[in-house]
């Protein structure tokens, strides 16, 4: 992990680590290889909900190249999972697409997007 600045409220009725200039999360497998990582302007860690919250110019790449773009993002550390409810863009090598509402594992290698919006290419033989 990554960050000029965090901030620790441990006092809070629901403690939570606070990185108010950024921050960027890599995950690595065994050989030290990048699996994923996230980035984002402004996030919170709820220590005791195993909960990150990610927002402003949200980034999340994953092994194959696969770009997330959105404002607001949850990681569920519990449950593996990152989801959002808001407006998200996934760039591929040869495709975009958008919608509003996204969940996948924390690998960012099986996902769905809700109300998807893009175009999606075909291979039709003759």
């Amino acid at each position: 992990m990554q960050t000029p600045l965090l901030i620790k409220h441990d006092n809070e009725k629901d403690p939570y680590i606070e990185f108010p200039k950024g921050v960027k999360i890599v995950e690595y497998d065994a050989k030290m290889n990048v699996i994923s990582s996230i980035t984002a302007q402004y996030a919170k860690n709820f220590t005791g909900e195993d909960r990150w919250e990610a927002k402003n110019n949200v980034i999340a790449v994953n092994l194959k190249g696969d770009t997330l773009k959105t404002e607001y993002l949850v990681w569920d550390t519990k449950n593996k999972k990152i989801y959002s409810d808001q407006f998200v863009k996934i760039i591929q090598k040869d495709q975009v697409y958008t919608g509003i509402g996204f969940e996948s594992n924390q690998d960012f290698t099986s996902y769905h997007i809700k109300n998807l919006k893009g175009n999606m290419y075909v291979n039709v033989e003759k």
